[in-house]
């Protein structure tokens, strides 16, 4: 509800200066369309992020940023070649993470979205809503997917070079050994 008041308060303050502007008025500009969406899922999701790259930035040395700097490194290849390659595994944590979050997001997308425009879960619950459990399970499955599969190649890509992926501790012989 703090973004349909800031919205359209923004939307009354853009209207009344062109208006006094002499300009016609253009209406409702951000008030439910995809901005107001996004900017509401931007606001309650900003704390993960910076959270995620807070602990990451804690994590570096600031002899990292000395010793870089006295090989000729400036603030922008210091942010390039240093800190972002360190970051890469807190910055796709995040962004996974807030890519979940919104794709699951409800709320905001029942109450901002703009006129026949759903997401995948506005989708499931209108169909879930209705009592069509069988057509809400697509939309359900796929937010479930798009879930799922981000996490399992971050995973991936976040095991070190030439480690297989982790195995049952048992050995094969001692897995199928006769319990007695």
């Amino acid at each position: 509800m703090g973004v349909v008041i800031v919205l359209a308060g923004v939307d009354r303050g853009l209207n009344g200066l062109l208006a006094g502007l002499g300009l016609p008025r253009p209406g409702l500009l951000f008030s439910g369309t995809l901005f107001a969406v996004i900017f509401a899922c931007t606001v309650r999701f900003l704390t993960i992020p910076v959270q995620g790259l807070d602990a990451g930035l804690q994590a570096l040395s600031p002899n990292l940023d000395s010793a870089a700097r006295s090989l000729g490194r400036r603030p922008p290849g210091l942010l390039r070649h240093v800190h972002l390659p360190l970051l890469r595994v807190p910055l796709a944590t995040s962004a996974l993470l807030v890519f979940v979050d919104t794709l699951k997001e409800l709320p905001a997308a029942l109450v901002l979205r703009p006129f026949n425009t759903n997401t995948l879960a506005v989708r499931a619950f209108e169909l879930a809503s209705d009592e069509r459990l069988a057509d809400a399970a697509l939309p359900a499955l796929a937010i479930l997917l798009a879930g799922v599969v981000p996490v399992l190649l971050l995973t991936r890509s976040m095991r070190p070079a030439g480690q297989a992926a982790p195995a049952d501790a048992r050995s094969p012989v001692e897995s199928h050994a006769d319990p007695r």
